[in-house]
Protein backbone atom coordinates (compact mmCIF):
# COMPACT_ATOMS: atom_id res chain seq x y z
CA UNK A 1 0.00 0.00 0.00
CA UNK A 2 3.14 2.46 0.84
CA UNK A 3 4.50 1.72 -2.53
CA UNK A 4 1.29 2.70 -4.41
CA UNK A 5 0.98 6.09 -2.10
CA UNK A 6 4.59 6.97 -2.31
CA UNK A 7 3.83 5.86 -6.65
CA UNK A 8 0.87 8.46 -6.77
CA UNK A 9 3.17 11.08 -5.45
CA UNK A 10 5.89 10.90 -7.42
CA UNK A 11 2.99 10.91 -10.52
CA UNK A 12 2.00 13.87 -8.77
CA UNK A 13 4.62 15.82 -8.86
CA UNK A 14 5.73 15.05 -12.53
CA UNK A 15 2.31 15.99 -13.74
CA UNK A 16 3.42 19.38 -11.62
CA UNK A 17 6.78 19.99 -13.44
CA UNK A 18 4.80 19.41 -16.54
CA UNK A 19 2.64 22.14 -15.85
CA UNK A 20 5.20 24.46 -15.02
CA UNK A 21 7.12 23.94 -18.07
CA UNK A 22 4.54 24.14 -20.47
CA UNK A 23 3.26 28.13 -18.40
CA UNK A 24 7.24 28.90 -18.62
CA UNK A 25 7.16 28.11 -22.56
CA UNK A 26 3.99 30.24 -23.04
CA UNK A 27 1.95 27.13 -23.42
CA UNK A 28 -1.29 28.72 -21.41
CA UNK A 29 -3.91 26.50 -22.93
CA UNK A 30 -1.86 23.15 -21.93
CA UNK A 31 0.02 24.46 -18.83
CA UNK A 32 -4.44 24.74 -17.42
CA UNK A 33 -5.06 21.54 -18.32
CA UNK A 34 -2.14 20.05 -16.44
CA UNK A 35 -2.72 21.88 -13.35
CA UNK A 36 -6.09 20.21 -13.63
CA UNK A 37 -5.06 17.21 -13.56
CA UNK A 38 -3.03 18.05 -10.95
CA UNK A 39 -5.69 18.89 -8.92
CA UNK A 40 -7.84 16.07 -9.99
CA UNK A 41 -5.47 14.03 -8.18
CA UNK A 42 -4.41 16.08 -5.60
CA UNK A 43 -7.08 18.82 -4.52
CA UNK A 44 -5.17 20.06 -1.87
CA UNK A 45 -1.80 21.23 -3.85
CA UNK A 46 -1.57 24.90 -3.75
CA UNK A 47 1.59 25.10 -6.33
CA UNK A 48 -0.92 23.96 -8.81
CA UNK A 49 -4.09 26.52 -7.44
CA UNK A 50 -1.59 29.21 -7.54
CA UNK A 51 0.05 27.97 -11.64
CA UNK A 52 -3.62 27.66 -12.66
CA UNK A 53 -4.75 31.47 -11.22
CA UNK A 54 -1.36 32.74 -12.88
CA UNK A 55 -2.33 30.93 -16.62
CA UNK A 56 -5.77 31.56 -16.22
CA UNK A 57 -4.49 35.19 -15.43
CA UNK A 58 -2.32 35.48 -18.64
CA UNK A 59 -5.65 34.62 -21.06
CA UNK A 60 -7.71 37.27 -19.07
CA UNK A 61 -10.08 34.96 -17.56
CA UNK A 62 -9.79 36.85 -14.12
CA UNK A 63 -12.91 35.44 -12.34
CA UNK A 64 -11.83 31.71 -12.58
CA UNK A 65 -8.18 33.75 -11.31
CA UNK A 66 -9.68 35.12 -8.13
CA UNK A 67 -11.67 31.82 -7.43
CA UNK A 68 -8.55 29.76 -8.19
CA UNK A 69 -6.28 32.18 -5.87
CA UNK A 70 -8.85 32.02 -3.25
CA UNK A 71 -8.83 28.47 -2.99
CA UNK A 72 -4.47 28.50 -3.15
CA UNK A 73 -4.86 31.70 -0.15
CA UNK A 74 -7.02 29.01 1.99
CA UNK A 75 -4.84 26.32 1.65
CA UNK A 76 -1.81 28.34 2.43
CA UNK A 77 -2.72 31.68 3.84
CA UNK A 78 0.77 33.08 4.38
CA UNK A 79 2.08 32.65 0.62
CA UNK A 80 2.85 36.12 -0.42
CA UNK A 81 3.14 35.02 -3.75
CA UNK A 82 -0.55 33.93 -3.61
CA UNK A 83 -1.61 37.12 -1.81
CA UNK A 84 -0.26 39.23 -4.40
CA UNK A 85 -2.09 37.35 -7.69
CA UNK A 86 -5.03 37.52 -5.79
CA UNK A 87 -4.98 40.87 -5.07
CA UNK A 88 -3.86 41.55 -9.10
CA UNK A 89 -6.55 39.18 -9.96
CA UNK A 90 -9.43 41.49 -7.99
CA UNK A 91 -8.26 44.98 -9.46
CA UNK A 92 -8.85 43.21 -12.83
CA UNK A 93 -12.21 42.44 -11.92
CA UNK A 94 -12.68 45.78 -10.88
CA UNK A 95 -13.07 44.70 -6.83
CA UNK A 96 -10.79 47.66 -5.24
CA UNK A 97 -12.26 47.04 -1.81
CA UNK A 98 -11.53 43.46 -1.49
CA UNK A 99 -7.85 44.09 -2.16
CA UNK A 100 -8.48 46.66 1.13
CA UNK A 101 -10.32 43.66 2.67
CA UNK A 102 -7.54 41.44 1.93
CA UNK A 103 -4.69 42.89 3.49
CA UNK A 104 -6.49 44.25 6.16
CA UNK A 105 -7.91 40.55 6.90
CA UNK A 106 -4.32 39.30 6.87
CA UNK A 107 -2.97 41.51 8.64
CA UNK A 108 0.52 43.88 8.78
CA UNK A 109 2.56 41.47 7.83
CA UNK A 110 0.70 40.84 4.33
CA UNK A 111 1.50 44.84 3.96
CA UNK A 112 5.37 44.80 4.65
CA UNK A 113 6.24 43.78 0.97
CA UNK A 114 6.64 46.35 -1.68
CA UNK A 115 4.43 44.67 -4.21
CA UNK A 116 1.54 44.44 -0.98
CA UNK A 117 1.70 48.26 -1.08
CA UNK A 118 1.82 48.94 -4.75
CA UNK A 119 -1.43 47.03 -4.96
CA UNK A 120 -2.94 48.92 -2.26
CA UNK A 121 -1.95 52.18 -3.91
CA UNK A 122 -3.62 50.89 -7.25
CA UNK A 123 -6.91 49.89 -4.97
CA UNK A 124 -6.68 53.22 -3.38
CA UNK A 125 -6.68 54.79 -6.98
CA UNK A 126 -9.66 52.60 -8.00
CA UNK A 127 -11.32 54.66 -5.38
CA UNK A 128 -10.11 58.19 -6.02
CA UNK A 129 -8.01 58.39 -3.17
CA UNK A 130 -5.32 59.82 -4.03
CA UNK A 131 -3.49 60.55 -0.71
CA UNK A 132 -3.34 57.30 0.30
CA UNK A 133 -1.92 56.03 -2.90
CA UNK A 134 0.86 57.87 -3.29
CA UNK A 135 1.37 57.10 0.70
CA UNK A 136 1.19 53.68 -0.27
CA UNK A 137 4.08 54.16 -3.41
CA UNK A 138 6.23 55.94 -1.53
CA UNK A 139 6.12 53.30 1.21
CA UNK A 140 6.66 50.88 -1.95
CA UNK A 141 9.70 52.42 -2.95
CA UNK A 142 10.92 52.97 0.64
CA UNK A 143 11.16 49.27 1.21
CA UNK A 144 12.23 48.19 -2.51
CA UNK A 145 13.76 51.70 -4.61
CA UNK A 146 13.51 49.40 -7.58
CA UNK A 147 9.77 47.75 -7.05
CA UNK A 148 8.78 47.76 -10.54
CA UNK A 149 5.41 49.17 -11.59
CA UNK A 150 5.54 52.06 -8.33
CA UNK A 151 7.44 55.01 -10.31
CA UNK A 152 5.12 54.38 -13.25
CA UNK A 153 1.77 54.65 -11.03
CA UNK A 154 3.07 57.59 -9.23
CA UNK A 155 3.55 58.86 -12.28
CA UNK A 156 0.28 58.35 -14.04
CA UNK A 157 -1.58 59.75 -11.19
CA UNK A 158 0.75 63.11 -11.16
CA UNK A 159 -0.05 63.00 -15.21
CA UNK A 160 -3.88 62.54 -14.51
CA UNK A 161 -3.81 65.74 -11.76
CA UNK A 162 -1.87 68.12 -14.06
CA UNK A 163 1.57 67.67 -11.99
CA UNK A 164 3.63 67.39 -15.30
CA UNK A 165 6.89 67.60 -13.20
CA UNK A 166 6.49 65.12 -10.81
CA UNK A 167 4.97 62.85 -14.11
CA UNK A 168 8.13 63.56 -15.81
CA UNK A 169 10.43 62.69 -12.82
CA UNK A 170 8.60 59.26 -11.60
CA UNK A 171 8.45 57.90 -15.56
CA UNK A 172 11.76 59.22 -16.10
CA UNK A 173 12.83 56.81 -13.07
CA UNK A 174 10.60 53.72 -14.18
CA UNK A 175 11.99 53.85 -17.85
CA UNK A 176 15.50 53.97 -16.11
CA UNK A 177 14.78 51.08 -14.36
CA UNK A 178 13.36 49.45 -17.55
CA UNK A 179 14.05 51.24 -20.63
CA UNK A 180 11.47 48.10 -22.41
CA UNK A 181 8.88 49.42 -20.52
CA UNK A 182 7.33 51.20 -23.47
CA UNK A 183 3.78 51.92 -21.86
CA UNK A 184 6.05 54.18 -19.66
CA UNK A 185 8.06 55.98 -22.19
CA UNK A 186 4.88 56.33 -24.09
CA UNK A 187 3.21 58.64 -21.36
CA UNK A 188 6.87 60.41 -20.55
CA UNK A 189 6.84 61.00 -24.65
CA UNK A 190 3.39 62.85 -23.43
CA UNK A 191 4.51 64.73 -20.60
CA UNK A 192 7.89 65.80 -22.14
CA UNK A 193 5.36 67.69 -25.32
CA UNK A 194 3.25 69.40 -22.94
CA UNK A 195 6.41 70.81 -21.12
CA UNK A 196 7.34 72.19 -24.63
CA UNK A 197 10.54 69.33 -25.02
CA UNK A 198 9.93 68.18 -28.27
CA UNK A 199 13.68 66.63 -28.65
CA UNK A 200 13.22 64.58 -25.55
CA UNK A 201 10.25 63.42 -25.60
CA UNK A 202 11.25 62.04 -29.48
CA UNK A 203 13.77 59.95 -27.86
CA UNK A 204 11.02 58.80 -25.62
CA UNK A 205 9.16 57.79 -28.36
CA UNK A 206 12.04 55.94 -29.69
CA UNK A 207 11.73 53.66 -26.69
CA UNK A 208 8.35 52.83 -27.40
Amino acid sequence: MRGCIVGRAEDTREALRRAQDLEKAGQTKESILGYREVLHTDPQCPEAEVGLGRSLYSLGEYAQAVATFEEGHRLRPDDPEILHWLGRSYLQEKQAEKVLELVSREGSSSGQSASMHLLLARAYDEQDKLDEAVREIQQALKLDPHCRGAHFAHGFMAWGTGDMATAEHELRQEVDLDPRESLAAHYLAEVLEKQGKPTEAEAAKGLT
